[in-house]
């Protein structure tokens, strides 16, 4: 038996060294080469030569310690090796997937949270508003907890395919980590949707380097005991809660009530008297929204044209906002609709104060869909048309819209390219 600190276990180490093997299948191999190396010690031992020189006869007849190690690699390989790899791979991808998602969360999750209160709690004191990330930014921290996800799936793939394959890790990492990063790519651009703004983006055109980076790494990688996890996200759980508890109160009512916009001059002349009296509306569809109005008498816009639904780019009213000063013309239009004289377009026969619904009486309907303007975070609607002395009116209240952009990355930038 090799003793440690002797030839036989340093040539020992030295294969294991080339073993591309997961540690228990190096050290049924390690016992294989020591039960060998000790037989052969000990026949030479019988013809006379001393311990330690028969030792070193016993690890010289068995060659160069990477020769071996190569020879015995080779002679483990076949094809079912490759399928049990790939399978141990797979596996790998969900477990570090989950594990990276869940820890991800819980820390992004948090660092939002606080992040987000001591910014709320600065504008309070300094007479600000804080009404917290708009739309498209709240998505980032969910992008970053993908990112960490990404990280840990490609950080065990490399190694346990490796090592169940049987090739050496660095050689390994050069087919995972391009394979990989395609496929994450792809996923970024084509397949994620939901709101984005340019931070979103980059956020999404980025994960491909966190695949990049846990796959180039051939260290063997074990995930933290499950304990640890379930503290974890009991822990962010427990601060979440709290940190809402200790500064809900705080916070509530930081946001300005809603007034008319400045600029809303720009849009059109003021609603003749009728139009000012007369019933309107809006509703929103995901990301389309609509505006109405209830005519008393269809012939009230006798000799009117261009009748329009009107989306102007501006701030919201909550943070002290208006119309855009630098917006000379609306950034969406689409043309209206009206309903047939005397009906309704929900069914309501019955006009405003309890009367029947007026013989010639309909609602104009325009609606525009704003969830596709990557360059609007807030835009004003209205109802306009050009009166018969050629001015533009408006003919509903303006409607404050929070706008973001709902899509993928690749329907982002045809948004941006085609000028929306």
């Amino acid at each position: 038996m090799a003793e440690d600190g002797s030839d036989g276990e340093r040539f020992l180490e030295s294969v294991e060294q080339h073993l591309p093997f997961d540690e228990p299948e190096r050290a049924d191999i390690l016992d294989e080469l020591r039960s060998h190396l000790a037989d052969s010690a000990a026949a030479m031992e019988a013809k006379g030569l001393g311990r330690a020189e028969a030792e070193r006869a016993a690890v010289k007849r068995l060659g160069p310690a990477k020769r071996l190690a190569d020879e015995l690699t080779r002679a483990r390989r076949d094809r079912s090796r490759l399928l049990a790899a790939a399978g141990a791979g797979a596996w790998g991808l969900v477990r570090g997937g989950v594990w990276g998602g869940l820890v991800g969360w819980a820390v992004v999750t948090v660092a939002a949270l606080l992040i987000s209160t001591a910014i709320a709690v600065a504008a309070r004191q300094t007479g600000g508003a804080w009404t917290g990330l708009d739309t498209g930014t709240s998505a980032i921290p969910n992008i970053v907890a993908l990112g960490v996800a990404v990280f840990v799936a490609a950080r065990l793939l490399t190694p346990t395919f490796a090592a169940r394959a049987g090739y050496a890790a660095p050689l390994v990492r050069w087919l995972t980590m391009p394979i990989g990063a395609a496929l994450v790519l792809t996923y970024a651009l084509a397949i994620w949707s939901g709101p984005l703004n340019w931070p979103g983006v980059v956020a999404l055109v980025t994960l491909p380097l966190w695949w990049v980076a846990g796959a180039w790494q051939t260290r063997p990688f074990r995930l933290a005991f499950p304990r640890r996890i379930a503290l974890s996200l009991a822990v962010a759980v427990g601060i979440l809660f709290g940190a809402n508890a200790l500064f809900g109160p705080m916070l509530a009512g930081s946001a300005r009530a809603y007034a008319w916009p400045a600029g809303s001059d720009r849009i059109g002349a003021p609603m003749p008297d009728w139009a000012a009296k007369a019933g309107s509306g809006g509703t929103t569809f995901g990301g389309y929204e609509e505006l109405t109005i209830d005519v008393s008498d269809r012939t009230l816009l006798t000799g009117w044209t261009d009748l329009r639904i009107e989306a102007w780019r501006g701030t919201d009213p909550a943070r002290g906002g208006g119309l855009d000063a630098t917006e000379t013309e609306p950034f969406l239009t689409a043309p209206v609709q009206w309903s047939a004289a005397g009906t309704s377009p929900d069914g309501n026969s019955v006009w405003y104060g309890g009367q029947g619904w007026p013989a010639n009486a309909a609602t104009l309907t325009g609606g525009l869909r704003l969830d596709r303007s990557p360059a609007a975070t807030w835009a004003w609607l209205a109802l306009t048309g050009v009166a018969p002395d050629g001015q533009r009116h408006l003919l509903s209240s303006l409607s404050g819209r929070q706008v973001f952009f709902q899509g993928t990355v690749l329907d982002w930038f045809g948004a941006v390219f085609s000028g929306g």
